[in-house]
Formats: C-alpha cells, sequence, structure tokens
C-alpha cells in the first residue's frame, strides 16, 4: 500500500522528515486503516541521515510499557534496547543496503558525505578492526581470497574492487566468499602452532569477520534456515558486533552502520514478538520483496526513459500496483524475475517468502531461549579471540540497565544519530 509518494530536493531536515513521518501515521489511524488493514508494525529505511535522525526522534521516544503483551517476552532479552514510538512503533533499515555503500550530503559542511555499508568497509583501506588491532582491508582480502579454488585473481580484484559500489549481488558474493575461505582454512585457523605468525594473526582476524558476516547475512538468504536458527544467528551478530565496537568503536565500523545494523536486529525481535501476539501459527518472513517488486516494476513501465515527472511517477507506481494486483489473482501468468532464481548468484537480491523452505512458523520460535543461544555463540566465538573479557561481560555489562545494544557505553547517548559522529 504506496501512502505518500512525494518528491525531495533533499533540502528537508530531519524536523521535516518528522513532522511527514508522524502526519503519515496519523492518517493511517484516524482513516481506519489501522483497524481494516493493521497497525503500522514499523518504519523502514535506507539509513538516509535524515530519516534515521527524524525516525530515531519518532520511533525510540520511550520504553516498553510493562503493560505491553510484548513485554513479558521482550524483557527477557538482556541486553536489547526497548524503546519504542507511540504504539509500539520501531524503526528499521533496509538490511541489502546496510550491506553496501550510502551516502548523504551535508548542506551544512557543503559536501558529500559517505557512510560505508558492511563492504564498503571491508573494501576500504582502512579496512575493519577486530582481533587486537589487526586491520582487515582489500589488499589483505585479496591476499588470501585467491586461495579459494573457485577464484583466481581477477575475480577476487572484481570482488573487492567493483565498477559499481551499490552492487547489492556482488556484495552478497563478497561476503559469502569470506565466509567460504574460512571454511577452507578451519584447519590452519586452528593450529596454535603455526609458525607463520603473521599469516596466523590475518587469518584468525579473518574467521572473526568471516562469523560476523555469516551471523547477519545467511539469515535473509539460507532459505533452509527456520526462524529459531535465524534469530539465534541475528542474537549472535549483536553481541559480537556489540563487543567489537565496545573494543575498538569506530576502528570496528561507523556509528551509524553500527546504529543501522543493531536496529534492524532489535526491530526483528519486536516484529516477531509482535507476529505471536496476533497469530502464532502464521509464518514471520524477514525480506522486503514486494517493495523491490514494486520499484522494478515501476522502473519497467518506463521502457528506456528511466527519469519521469512526478505526475509520471504517481501514473507509473499506479500502474505497478495494478500488475501486481492482475498477478496476485493469476499467478501463473506472472513471468518472473531471472533474478529471483536461486540457481544464479545475483538471487539472494530477491529472495521471497514463498521461495523460503525452513520452519518460518511464528510460534515454533521461542525468543529468549533463541536470544540465550545467540549469546552463547558469541561467547564460543569470542572466546577464541584475543579481545579483553570484559569486551563481553555481557551479564555485568548489562544488569546495570544503562548498557545495551544501542547504548554500547551508556550515558543514554545513542551513537550515529548526529551528522558529526
Amino acid at each position: 500500500y504506496p501512502l505518500l509518494a512525494a518528491p525531495t530536493c533533499k533540502t528537508e531536515d530531519a524536523t521535516d522528515m518528522e513532522k511527514i513521518l508522524a502526519h503519515m501515521i496519523q492518517c493511517w489511524s484516524t482513516s481506519g486503516a489501522a483497524v481494516s488493514v493493521g497497525p503500522i508494525w514499523s518504519f523502514a529505511t535506507d539509513g538516509d541521515v535524515t530519516h534515521r535522525a527524524a525516525g530515531h526522534r519518532l520511533f525510540l521516544k520511550a520504553p516498553l510499557s510493562e503493560d505491553s503483551p510484548l513485554y513479558g517476552s521482550l524483557i527477557n532479552l538482556t541486553g536489547l534496547n526497548l524503546f519504542t514510538g507511540e504504539g509500539e512503533v520501531t524503526l528499521d533499515f533496509d538490511f541489502k543496503h546496510i550491506f553496501k555503500c550510502k551516502s548523504f550530503f551535508s548542506q551544512r559542511a557543503s559536501c558529500l558525505k559517505f557512510h560505508a555499508g558492511i563492504c564498503t568497509l571491508i573494501r576500504s583501506p582502512a579496512g575493519i578492526v577486530l582481533n587486537n588491532g589487526r586491520v582487515i582491508n582489500s589488499m589483505v582480502l585479496l591476499c588470501y581470497l585467491v586461495w579459494l579454488p573457485a577464484y583466481d585473481e581477477e575475480a577476487v580484484v572484481k570482488l573487492l574492487y567493483p565498477d559499481v559500489p551499490q552492487d547489492v549481488p556482488r556484495a552478497m558474493e563478497l561476503m559469502q566468499a569470506i565466509i567460504e575461505f574460512c571454511k577452507h582454512q578451519q584447519h590452519t585457523i586452528n593450529d596454535s602452532f603455526s609458525t607463520d605468525i603473521d599469516t596466523h594473526a590475518d587469518l584468525n582476524s579473518i574467521a572473526l569477520l568471516s562469523a560476523l558476516i555469516e551471523s547477519i547475512l545467511l539469515p535473509f538468504i539460507d532459505v533452509t534456515m527456520s526462524l529459531s536458527d535465524q534469530m539465534k544467528s541475528l542474537s549472535c551478530y549483536s553481541h559480537l558486533a556489540f563487543t567489537f565496537f565496545h573494543a575498538h568503536r569506530c576502528s570496528f565500523m561507523s556509528y551509524q552502520l553500527y546504529y543501522d545494523i543493531q536496529t534492524t536486529v532489535k526491530n526483528a525481535f519486536f516484529c516477531l514478538a509482535k507476529q505471536q501476539c496476533l497469530d502464532p501459527h502464521a509464518p514471520f518472513f524477514l525480506g522486503d520483496d514486494p517493495l523491490e517488486l514494486l520499484f522494478s516494476r515501476t522502473h519497467m513501465i518506463g521502457g528506456h526513459n528511466s527519469a519521469f515527472s512526478y505526475a509520471q511517477a504517481l501514473d507509473r507506481i499506479g500502474a505497478a500496483k495494478d500488475i501486481d494486483s492482475v498477478f496476485k489473482r493469476r499467478p501463473e501468468l506472472d513471468p518472473g524475475h531471472r533474478r529471483l532464481k536461486l540457481t544464479q548468484q545475483e538471487g539472494v537480491d530477491h529472495i521471497n517468502r514463498g521461495l523460503w523452505k525452513g520452519d518460518i512458523t511464528a510460534g515454533h520460535c521461542d525468543l529468549p531461549f533463541s536470544w540465550c543461544l545467540g549469546h552463547e555463540s558469541a561467547l564460543a566465538i569470542l572466546s577464541k579471540s584475543q579481545l579483553d573479557p570484559i569486551h563481553y561481560s555481557f551479564t555485568d555489562l548489562f544488569n546495570s540497565g544503562e548498557i545495551d545494544m544501542l547504548h554500547p557505553f551508556g550515558e543514554n547517548k545513542y551513537l550515529g544519530i548526529n551528522t558529526d559522529d
């Protein structure tokens, strides 16, 4: 249901966007849509700095009420941030955008600033620090990924230095290559008597990177995972990222990227809890394929004319929804999309619930148990690292109530909201 289509010159600030979003949500409720269609559960953005700030103000206003039907389940997820907006609406970020490059224009500074996604972070010369100050960047990965049988130097270069940084399938392939590399090198990584100290240190750091990537990537692309496995994996990511950020701060990743991904994980747990209250027998799917299809069909209608006016955009969105309606009534007429086929590498960019094979019945997932299993998985990984255990003493860190996944250093301060962060 497209609710609002508005042109922008990117001069709106967070206050302007906050008013627009608040008005839209109010209209949804007053029009009766909240009753006939359903209440709004979350607001998702691609990480635009203005949207992030506005969303933060609107959807992290107050802690979850003890009277909420969600409270009994979510309060047992130690470390999870429980702040929501009115009506328990939570903030979310498109997972594909956090895997790639993001940018925004700072009017005050009159310049273009880049906030790296995971792959842009890995590909950058500055790289990422996870273990004992060891930097993993594109040059380091180029040296090691060529060890994979399926990749020669030319193929690895294409992964690390793509022509289009926004290419999601290429980003997915890079992350999967890192995961596959660590599986191939598991014996070498576990060999504590290796005489090549530098190589062993690199491999240990890449192994941590692989574990981090695997825990956030697979829940969205591994169609065999059950919902319980997905939530366990997201919990593992949340604990790993918290630890690395607590130890290395911006040397690990930017404040903005840390905030975005932790918020995405938080929203997944909140929305699943809502689904369990609404109908525990219904499936719960992580993903936004309908939005991707609407965008692609809107773009397709223009043919070779990819540019269009505001009026044309409205017409095309309406036509795209008409096409959707036809295909929903007569699915046999839908020719599909080549990128929906999992036999092709780029298929992971457009996975939908119809392709999912694992058990994703909402009521079959025990949220506190999955969160706890993710916590234990993270501890098993971190205990093999050279990090000071103080950074992953989760019980001690979270007991005060001042520190959680979005407040890694307490002081009631959210990182990544101000453009200066």
